[in-house]
């Protein structure tokens, strides 16, 4: 062979297959870091897989939540549910004395509804704790559904290009995948995995990444609330009158859930002070306060109790017990379910009161339960453990 083919061979080697080799390294790297992550098990293999290793289900790539909370319920079949949006995912099983399942991440009426109508026929609960955000209520919330996954996810070559930006942006560390190439994890999705962010087995969501400071919020002092309420931006749309198709469909969805024998206890979440005394400021909300007192004589006509925390200062919950603007932490959902259970004999039947008025004191200021809470609200919040 003469030196100009072997220089030519040279070339082709470090120009085509050098890199060739280096892509399929990376492919093959990211493919097993993807798979080992849990991104691709069943939505029926992952709660099997949490409720053997109590880890974390939280997908980086797909939208298979709803497939989830139905999953676990039957898998579980609880005796008390709470039903809501992502703003009851803070009621957890370790306050309840019988099983519990956490169904929030509901975007509407209507996807209640839907979840009802699933899972319900084939075991239904005893008791429901039926959280309802003012804005379903709001004419612009007509048939609002939460986009979704197929349930069965299939790795693609897009997927494998995805870790490399998470790399780049901090999402996901060289450690991180080190880790998943090396040892099991307890967790189930690339989220849960390498930022503790998911849902744990009973359906209930940690938001560590936020917490521990991993992830700078996104609502520091509120702001992006804020700036929302001023100009009426996705759930804080401004309104004064409250949809009568939204008060039917509500009426649909507790005339459905009592039929099936569900014993209820309804409430509206709570937003932080800061935040809602913009809102009284603003004069934007006409519908909230005319739904207020509409909720709570349909409750009192239905024999049901309802509960009104859209303002619970009058409970001892800060501005520094919140994630965001609209999103109470653990411990504000903690003083709810002590003073349902105080009011109520239905939820006090199945509430460990001692445990729950324990971790209030010690909580108190704290978002979570996590020992590394750091005052990533930057509202100059303690978070030292009280005792």
């Amino acid at each position: 062979m003469t030196e100009k083919k072997q220089q030519s061979l040279k070339r082709f080697y470090k120009g085509f297959l050098v890199p060739l080799f280096l892509f399929g390294l990376y492919f093959g790297i990211m493919s097993a870091v993807l798979t080992r992550s849990g991104e691709y098990l069943s939505i029926e293999k992952t709660v099997e897989k949490l409720d053997r290793t109590h880890g974390l289900y939280g997908s980086a790539l797909y939208q298979r939540t709803f497939y989830f909370k139905e999953e676990i319920y039957k898998f579980y079949k609880p005796e008390v549910v709470t039903l809501g949006s992502s703003r009851v995912l803070q009621f957890r099983q370790d306050y309840f004395t019988k099983p519990f399942i956490n169904l929030g991440t509901i975007s509407s009426l209507d996807e209640a509804m839907e979840t009802g109508r699933n899972i319900f026929p084939e075991h239904t609960p005893q008791k429901m704790i039926l959280g309802l955000d003012f804005w379903w209520f709001h004419p612009s919330r007509e048939e609002i559904f939460i986009p979704r996954s197929e349930r069965d996810a299939t790795l693609t070559l897009s997927d494998m290009l995805e870790p490399a930006t998470w790399l780049v942006s901090g999402k996901l560390r060289f450690s991180d995948v080190f880790h998943l190439l090396t040892s099991e994890t307890p967790h189930a999705g690339i989220a849960a995995v390498s930022r503790g962010d998911g849902f744990d087995r009973f359906g209930s969501y940690f938001y560590t990444s936020i917490y521990t400071g991993r992830k700078k919020s996104q609502d520091i002092n509120f702001a992006n609330t804020l700036e929302k309420m001023k100009t009426g931006e996705g759930v804080l749309v401004h309104g004064d009158t409250v949809s009568e198709s939204r008060w039917a469909a509500f009426e649909a969805l507790v005339n459905y859930y009592q039929s099936l024998g569900i014993e209820m206890v309804i409430f509206l979440p709570p937003i932080p002070p800061m935040v809602l005394q913009a809102m009284n400021d603003s004069g934007d909300y006409g519908y909230v306060d005319t739904l207020r007192p509409r909720l709570a004589a349909f409750a009192k006509e239905r024999d049901i109790p309802f509960f009104d925390f859209h303002d619970m200062q009058r409970y001892g919950s800060g501005d520094c017990e919140y994630y965001d603007g609209v999103h109470g932490g653990e411990n504000t959902y903690n003083r709810i379910l002590l003073h349902m259970a105080l009011k109520n004999g239905m939820v006090r039947d199945v509430v460990d009161l001692p445990k729950l008025g324990w971790a209030i004191r010690r909580l108190k200021d704290r978002a979570s339960s996590n020992p590394d809470e750091i005052d990533f609200l930057g509202l100059g919040c303690d978070k030292g453990f009280k005792e």
